[in-house]
């Protein structure tokens, strides 16, 4: 028959070979046949652990130590026990019994280092593994566990010390190399950290902390393909995890995946449904996606979870501004920054908000206060520096322009410093900046239609064509292309043009005074009068405070000779745009109807606005009808000093001298008029006043 000792050999062969039921019968048999043996009870309680029947194993310690209290390895299994059942304290106690009785016993000291490193007594721990590793040098588990507590201390270097030593001794190591991964994880170091993961997980490809460090190095290095590779392996090997869930959903967000990130976050939440911080990424991925209803959703439920969170509001805020709720975007912006007052993005975005709400000042206010907190995104420069143009600080807003494409050689910052220099009259720099925006986006037809303005300034107007005409190639429903077009060929006299461009924006669904206007004056060029007049009408119905309308309407009745007409339009210009053009028009009007008194108002009012050679030659005229000769005499002195080399004011100047009988100084005018004379005049003119000279100098003689 066989001993106990025998059976108890026997049962401690199978454990080894991890036949663990067929150990437990042998051990349960010698117990039978020796229920007092704390040794037969030590093996069985060490089976029962390696089976996860803890209460069993308890039980079996607890009575081979009261068998036999004097044995360090009873309490040192018992603690194991105890810790696994979540009582550290108890683990600790065991653990101190056993160094006690063994001192010189590595294992211990290792245990022990475990249970203080887990209750956060880390300065213990380190000094337990270091016993550990005096009397077990040859052991990676000393250098690793303290590798471990010093890495949670901050002292990164020190523990990767340790790991490197831990994989010196096994090179076999994974979890060693996995330590050390991790640890230049925090460091930063990531191809490091990857070397060591990778090296870790070829040793142990079922190991999911190896994979989910491997992600977070990755995820770093922006290669967030290898990131929602190994981040998919850890669901595999772990099974459902809402927060491996949540990180693969940021990973795809990184890459544009944002389908795949909300599918990722919707699984995150049917683990934990009151997982604020995955519902406001869920939000923002919907934000991406266009579903700004799905977003606001979410983000107010993760505000109802925690209100506290001022990047929730922020976003809810940016939600509600593009779905038009105002005033509640303005009050999440607001409480954004109540709960973190220096919150860059909170600031920076009301700031963004204000300025789509033309509140420029509000606007320039908070961008500034970002900026000034150490925000460096280029757009930030960018909405300041078209907040300051709006309000016509020009000279600011290109500086601010300037320092946005320091910061990101952009597209959009090239345009609205384009924008800026336009403002601020330089066109050539404009131009150049436009360039610089079409280089970088040759398809966009804005930048191609505000440089053909640049040229047009400068009066390049084939340039300024060849720029709208490849707007409209590029845009076939830009109106405004249509009517830049149509400035550019009116100017060039190609009205039929003019005709179509106008006829195509207003199909397209732009229709304003100015264009109408543009259109009419075009079909009177051409002699159609009805279509002329009616834009004409209709331009003054549609904005009855445009100037032009009334100013081009009232220059046709006047070469029409309805000047009843036009002195009505040219009144009205007068409230609208008192300037001398205006009144001297006016002027021409009642001229033509005989209203001398009141022309010659008009034209000294023109006079006394801007003084011109067209303007005193009005009045020298009517003053000569009135037989004011000294009057008219000193307006036509006044047109020639005004402009000296223009031959008009010299004939009339002469014809009053003439009639003064002041022949010496008419001749004198008459000859200066015929040698200023241009084609401009009609040869029958000039042959009249050479007669005239003839006959002067006659006399004269």
């Amino acid at each position: 028959m066989e001993s106990v000792d025998e059976i108890l050999k026997r049962g401690a062969a199978y454990a080894t070979e991890g036949l663990l039921k067929e150990a437990l019968a042998c051990f349960d048999d010698a117990i039978a046949r020796k229920p007092d043996s704390p040794h037969a009870l030590w093996l069985r309680g060490r089976v029962h652990a390696e089976m996860g029947k803890l209460k069993e194993a308890l039980n079996d310690f607890d009575r081979a130590i009261e068998l036999d209290p004097t044995v360090g390895g009873f309490y040192e299994n018992r603690a194991n026990i105890y810790f696994r059942l979540g009582k550290p304290e108890a683990a600790l106690s065991d653990l101190d019994k056993a160094i006690a009785l063994n001192p010189g016993k590595g294992s211990a000291y290792l245990g022990r280092g475990y249970v203080n490193s887990a209750l956060c007594n880390l300065e213990k721990a380190i000094t337990d593994f270091a016993s550990a590793i005096v009397f077990d040098p040859e052991s990676p588990a000393g250098y690793i566990g303290r590798g471990d507590a010093l890495l949670r201390m901050g002292r990164l270097k020190e523990g990767i010390a340790d790991f490197s030593a831990a994989v010196e001794i096994d090179p076999d190591s994974a979890f060693a190399y996995r330590a050390r991964g991790i640890a230049f994880n925090h460091l930063g170091e990531w191809d490091r950290a990857i070397e060591d993961l990778n090296r870790a997980i070829a040793l142990d490809p079922k190991d999911a902390e190896a994979y989910m460090a491997r992600a977070i190095a990755s995820g770093n290095k922006k290669d967030y393909a290898q990131a929602i590779d190994d981040l998919t392996r850890v669901l595999q090997l772990r099974g459902p995890d809402g927060a491996v869930f949540a990180l693969r959903g940021g990973a795809h967000v990184e890459r544009g995946e944002f389908g795949k990130a909300v599918d990722d976050y919707t699984a995150a939440l049917r683990i934990k449904p009151d997982d604020h911080f995955a519902l406001s990424q869920r939000g923002y991925a919907y934000i991406k996606l266009g579903d700004l209803k799905r977003a606001h959703t979410d983000f107010s439920k993760a505000i109802e979870l925690n209100p506290n969170v001022a990047s929730y509001y922020l976003h809810r805020g940016i939600v509600r501004s593009e779905l038009g709720m105002t005033e509640s975007a303005l009050a999440d912006f607001n409480k954004a920054l109540e709960i973190s007052p220096d919150d860059i993005d909170a600031i920076r975005n009301r700031g963004f908000f204000y300025f789509d709400l033309q509140r420029f000042e509000d606007a320039i206010a908070d961008l500034s206060r970002a900026i000034d907190l150490g925000d460096t995104l280029w757009k930030s420069y960018l909405i300041r520096g078209r907040a300051l143009g709006e309000l016509g600080k020009i000279d600011s807003a290109i500086h601010d322009l300037r320092k946005a494409l320091e910061l990101s050689d952009s597209a959009e910052a090239h345009f609205y410093l384009g924008l800026a220099l336009l403002d601020g009259k330089q066109p050539e720099e404009a131009i150049k900046s436009f360039n610089q925006a079409i280089e970088l986006e040759p398809t966009n037809a804005d930048y191609y239609r505000n440089r053909g303005v640049a040229y047009g300034m400068l009066g390049k107007r084939s340039a300024a064509l060849a720029d709208f005409n490849r707007v409209v190639e590029l845009d076939p429903q830009s109106a405004l292309g249509y009517v830049n077009r149509a400035i550019i060929e009116a100017e060039q006299g190609d009205y039929k043009g003019v005709i179509k461009d106008i006829g195509t924006a207003i199909e397209l669904g732009y229709v304003s005074a100015p264009i109408l206007a543009i259109r009419g004056m075009s079909f009177l060029r051409l002699g159609k009068a009805r279509q002329g007049f009616a834009d004409l009408d209709r331009a003054i119905e549609l904005d009855p405070n445009f100037p032009d309308s009334y100013l081009d309407r009232g220059i046709e009745y006047l070469n029409r000779r309805k000047y009843s007409e036009a002195i009505e339009d040219f009144t009205r210009l007068i409230e609208l745009r008192p300037e001398a053009q205006s009144y001297f028009l006016r002027g021409l009007a009642f001229e033509g109807i005989m209203e001398i008194e009141r022309a010659i108002e008009d034209y000294s009012e023109a006079i006394r606005l801007a003084p011109c050679a067209e303007y005193f030659l009005g009045r020298a005229y009517l003053r000569l009808l009135r037989g004011e000769m000294s009057g008219a005499l000193e307006d036509c002195d006044r047109a020639v000093g005004c402009a000296p080399q223009s031959c008009r004011q010299y004939l009339l100047k002469a014809e009053i001298l003439d009639k003064m009988g002041r022949l010496s100084e008419a001749l004198q005018c008459y000859e200066t008029f015929v040698h200023l004379a241009d084609r401009s005049v009609d040869p029958k003119v000039l042959k009249q006043v050479n007669k005239r000279i003839s006959k002067i100098r006659k006399k004269l003689k």
